[in-house]
């Protein structure tokens, strides 16, 4: 068929299509629309009429993809702007209609970008982004399609039913009164008024709504507790008891069980003398019709404790709590004699810095009587820990462990609120492996920030930082968007004297008084300076061995200054640096750009020594063949500062202005060796130069060192985990008194 028999055929079919519409022949219309789009000559408005015949008769598969066609079709003509912002509008319709919310907003979008002045559009992109969850954005795009027609109430009720959810109660209020203003029929409007009032604390205005509500629906039962709850709250008890019976009397709705109604009125009687008897009646009768309501249980263990029956209440606590993990009044009655369940969230549960401390903490928290400890892996894309040995023995030392990296957030964070937890503690903060989304769903009503970033997270459901007070002091707090939770010493898990026993041992001839320096290696050899290739300087034995292990990005311009005014000083010292780097190949041109700033600052080259990384059992013993470590000054050493501590290496430190700046202020301060932090750049210089010119000072510095290596709290793992198990316990206290996380500090 040529081009001109087509269009021809077309145009037949359009006027019968058109007769048959007229005739209200819907299937006949659309078996024409089907003919019309089966033709090569099909264009947009084919495809375009051929979708609302589908949607006419209820084929919203075919018309999606219909719709789909006419927007998308290259032949001309295409759909005129009018045509097109329909077709999108219906695009967003039928998507939402099918579930497939992203997609829907998406089309709504397309269609506001053709038609700005369509309030149609703008209220249904935020009808969509609000079950999105996207609340600020739907009331914004309620906004501008109200403000371009106002008198649409039920789009007014929703924007107001936004607000409410954001806690913007006035607003809302104002809203729901536009909606009543427009509609005094409209009783949802009148219920959300009355549940908005509650919340404002205002239970006069509050029962005044609630009483319009009942008036319009007086057989719902919603409206009657609802009126009751306001009378509650203003403290009319008897109108409160009356108002519950009338909810009783009718049939139970979906919305308000007749347990909650039971439930609400045994806590109305209990205000009244002499009615305990039909309290714990009700309170019974509540649990019976929802055996998994957890606030009836507990109050049942209430009247059965009042009652002296302690065996009974301590039960009905027990079923509250397996019903509710996070119900604080059932832990209050139980008392200490439920476990603490404390969770642990990483990508590092693998080969990691994070995850070799993490073994022997995760020993050391289970080791602690009333402590149950909960493993929950999300690895990161870049590396994942799955099978390997670390990672089982992880899960063979915690009380449970979950691997999450494969779940969708939803259901990931769905399973978290399902292991019971009571506080969860985030070990990555904004690194690599980061899943905010999981903690921002609230999986465990007590939720913090440990040990795997320094700084704020900023997120609102973090609830709380662990540091300790050297680290963060007082007038740091404001750095925090969180609450501080205070280690009673040092709040970093240094894992050294669990992981590396030996280094005691195998360093003993290693030390500056000794004579010949030397580390006995895991295979056993004596290994020197000379062995670890640290170039023609650093091999010789009576070269003074500056050692800072830090990764390279982490220096910063003024401190490696310090560092070669301080060789400059000191003719016969050279520095030792680390060429381990978190990306792969770029230690190379790190290494390349200090050694020309070196020699811009007028330091030969040789005088700086990169070492490659050295096995598991020898790279901390190593370093106990260095005589001063030096501290970056903005980002101090933190894994790699400790290890070189635990070689016994002193240090010069100097303290910052933030978290990760202040971490050899902590670390000196739990090891009792506070003269080896400098409080000013040129101090810290000084201090390098007076240690590197006094042999006797720095040996006793470093004696100093090795016997507080084991006594101190700083290396003391399980005090640490003491101050960890009462952090926890404090933490969750607040919670369960029912406050707001608050700065909490463990005792010593």
């Amino acid at each position: 068929m040529d081009g001109r028999a087509a269009t021809a055929t077309a145009f037949s079919i359009s006027a019968a299509i058109s007769g048959k519409d007229t005739a209200g022949d819907a299937e006949a219309g659309l078996a024409c629309h089907l003919a019309a789009t089966a033709l090569p000559s099909a264009n947009a408005y084919d495809w375009f009429h051929r979708a609302r015949a589908e949607q006419h008769v209820g084929k919203d598969a075919d018309a999606t993809t219909s719709y789909e066609r006419s927007v998308m079709s290259p032949r001309p003509p295409v759909l005129e702007p009018q045509a097109a912002t329909e077709a999108y509008f219906q695009l967003g319709k039928l998507w939402r209609d099918q579930h497939d919310l992203g997609k829907a907003s998406r089309f709504y979008t397309a269609s506001i970008r053709l038609s700005p002045s369509s309030a149609g559009a703008y209220i249904m992109s935020g009808v969509t982004l609000r079950e999105l969850g996207r609340v600020e954005e739907s009331i914004v795009q309620y906004g501008i399609g109200l403000r371009l027609s106002p008198a649409i109430p039920a789009a007014q009720y929703n924007r107001a039913q936004a607000l409410k959810e954001l806690g913007r109660m006035p607003e809302a209020i104002n809203g729901f009164a536009t909606v009543l203003a427009l509609d005094p029929a409209f009783a949802l409007a009148y219920e959300a008024m009355g549940d908005a009032h509650l919340y404002a604390d205002r239970p006069d205005d509050a029962t005044a709504a609630f009483a319009h509500f009942a008036a319009l629906r007086p057989t719902a039962a919603a409206a009657h507790y609802s009126l009751g709850k306001a009378h509650f709250g203003a403290r009319r008890l008897s109108e409160c008891v009356a108002a519950h019976w009338r909810a009783l009397a009718l049939p139970e709705e979906a919305a308000v069980p007749h347990a909650y109604v039971h439930n609400d009125l045994g806590n109305a009687l209990s205000e009244l003398s002499g009615r305990s008897d039909e309290v714990l009646h009700h309170y019974s009768e509540a649990a019976r019709l929802m055996p998994s309501f957890a606030e009836a249980l507990s109050n049942v263990g209430t009247g059965l404790k009042e009652r002296g029956r302690h065996t009974e209440a301590a039960e009905q606590f027990r079923r509250a709590i397996g019903a509710k993990p996070t119900l604080c009044e059932a832990y209050k009655n139980l008392g200490s004699s439920y476990a603490l369940r404390l969770g642990l969230l990483t990508a590092d549960f693998g080969d990691h810095p994070v995850g070799h401390a993490l073994l022997p903490w995760v020993a050391a928290l289970r080791a602690r009587s009333g402590l149950e400890v909960i493993c929950v892996a999300s690895d990161s894309n870049e590396k994942k820990h799955p099978g390997s040995a670390l990672r089982r023995a992880i899960a063979a030392a915690c009380t449970a462990f979950y691997d999450v990296t494969e779940l969708p957030d939803v259901e990931a964070a769905l399973l978290i609120n399902e292991l019971r937890i009571h506080v969860l503690l985030n070990l990555v903060g904004h690194t690599a492996g980061a899943r905010h989304v999981l903690t921002q769903w609230q999986p465990a009503p007590v939720q913090g920030l440990h040990y795997g970033y320094p700084a704020t997270t900023a997120l609102p459901a973090m609830g709380y930082m662990q540091v300790d007070r050297v680290a963060t002091p007082p007038e740091l707090q404001s750095d925090f968007t969180e609450r501080l939770a205070y280690f009673p010493h040092c709040h970093f898990i240094a894992v050294h004297a669990e992981r590396y026993p030996h280094v005691q041992r195998v360093t003993a001839h290693a030390h500056p008084w000794t004579g010949d320096r030397r580390v006995i290696a895991a295979d056993g050899a004596a290994a020197r300076r000379s062995d670890l290739g640290l170039g023609p300087v650093g091999s010789r034995h009576d070269a003074f061995a500056l050692c800072n292990f830090n990764q390279l990005y982490k220096l910063d311009p003024e401190t490696f200054e310090a560092w070669a005014n301080a060789l400059r000083r000191l003719p016969r010292a050279f520095l030792w640096l680390s060429r381990v780097s978190v990306r792969k190949d770029t230690s190379m041109f790190a290494e390349a750009n200090l050694q020309l700033e070196a020699a811009a600052l007028g330091i030969d080259t040789p005088r700086l020594a990169f070492s490659f990384r050295f096995g598991e059992k020898d790279y901390v013993p190593f370093r106990a063949l260095a005589d001063l470590m030096v501290d970056n000054r903005n980002y101090n050493a933190h894994t790699t500062g400790a290890d070189t501590l635990w070689a016994g290496v002193p240090a010069v430190m100097i303290e910052g202005g933030h978290l990760a700046g202040r971490a050899g202020a902590t670390f000196s301060s739990a090891l009792g060796t506070a003269s080896m932090l400098a409080e000013s750049i040129r101090a810290y210089e000084d201090g390098t130069y007076l240690l590197g010119t006094g042999p006797a000072r720095l040996h006793a510095l470093r004696r100093r060192l090795l016997q507080k290596r084991g006594s101190a709290p700083f290396f003391d793992l399980a005090r640490l985990a003491r101050g960890q198990h009462r952090l926890a316990t404090l933490m969750w206290g607040v919670y369960a008194a029912g406050l707001r996380p608050m700065h909490v500090i463990a005792s010593r």
